[in-house]
């Protein structure tokens, strides 16, 4: 029997493409442990084989990322996933999860002031992770501080199929670092992922001195900073884009029961990135074939799914 074609061999257009990606997507343990739909990967997979070319991505700095390890990693593929959140991680609570890593996924408190919450709604933990699987991010309103942000950063790497073995987790200056080992279900073998995470405002992102690729994808608009700078730190990180470098940034929607709060429309995301920069976007009719299936959630929703992509030139 002949070998299946290889991503690099197979038109961006072609159903061989369609059926390709799918399978990869079903296949991989994300899917398999049912963290990310195999809709979701797919969409995920498809915007790496869009943004893959001869340069690989070296970092890509992720802004809110909520927990969300797993979309950045199946997206970009990157050397280094550096996370920016207002949310503070406690790296006694990252260890005691990667200590539980048998269980840190099931239905189990680790933490003394958890099992209260947990107590008082059975079905928590499992509804939470459902959510997570229909919409492609956590429900980090919540989420984040009952099940606790750090046991949700292992849960992603257990179900990204990481070898617990291969995690190391250190400091870089006051910046919590873990390093693991792991294969993207399109390349040909694992690597050595280095995942920082800052506990700051995404408007610090623009004060860098160079970004190679910028990541946001569920961005919650109701941050009181945000009314102080608006769009003014997409415009600062468009300064600082490496040249070559990819921009991937969410449809925004409105909080349920936040009509008074600001959100950036699409046209003012577009503009933020029109001086040098080129559109990228995967077809409409792959992610026809590929994610807007009958009563999908993305049929639905854009939010969480629907990425802007832009590239310098």
């Amino acid at each position: 029997m002949d070998d299946p074609p290889s991503v690099e061999d197979i038109s961006f257009n072609s159903e061989a493409l369609y059926s390709y990606l799918r399978d990869e997507a079903v296949k991989s343990p994300i899917c398999q442990n049912r963290m990310l739909s195999s809709e979701y990967v797919s969409y995920c997979l498809s915007w790496n084989h869009e943004i893959s070319e001869s340069v690989p991505i070296r970092e890509v700095i992720y802004g809110a990322y909520g927990a969300d390890i797993a979309t950045a990693a199946l997206i970009f593929n990157a050397d280094q996933i550096t996370g920016y959140d207002i949310v503070s991680l406690d790296m006694r609570k990252i260890e005691q999860a990667l200590e539980h890593w048998d269980i840190v996924d099931q239905d189990t408190p680790l933490y003394p002031d958890l099992p209260r919450t947990m107590r008082r709604n059975p079905s928590y933990f499992s509804d939470s992770i459902d959510y997570r699987y229909n919409h492609g991010f956590w429900n980090t309103d919540e989420v984040i501080h009952i099940i606790g942000l750090e046991r949700l950063v292992i849960m992603d790497l257990k179900c990204m199929g990481v070898d617990p073995n291969t995690i190391k987790l250190t400091c870089n200056g006051k910046i919590p670092e873990i390093i693991f080992r792991w294969k993207h279900p399109l390349a040909s073998e694992d690597k050595e992922i280095h995942l920082l995470l800052v506990n700051k405002s995404v408007s610090k992102v623009a004060k860098r001195k160079e970004i190679p690729a910028y990541y946001e994808k569920a961005r919650t608009w109701n941050e009181r900073s945000i009314f102080s700078f608006g769009m003014g730190y997409l415009h600062g990180i468009a300064k600082r884009i490496t040249s070559g470098g990819i921009i991937l940034f969410g449809m925004p929607a409105l909080q349920k029961g936040r009509s008074s709060v600001w959100v950036p429309s699409v046209d003012s995301i577009t503009a933020a990135f029109s001086d040098g920069f080129r559109q990228k976007c995967i077809p409409d009719v792959a992610q026809d074939k590929l994610i807007g299936q009958p009563g999908s959630y993305y049929e639905r929703s854009t939010y969480g799914w629907k990425l802007l992509g832009f590239k310098k030139d």
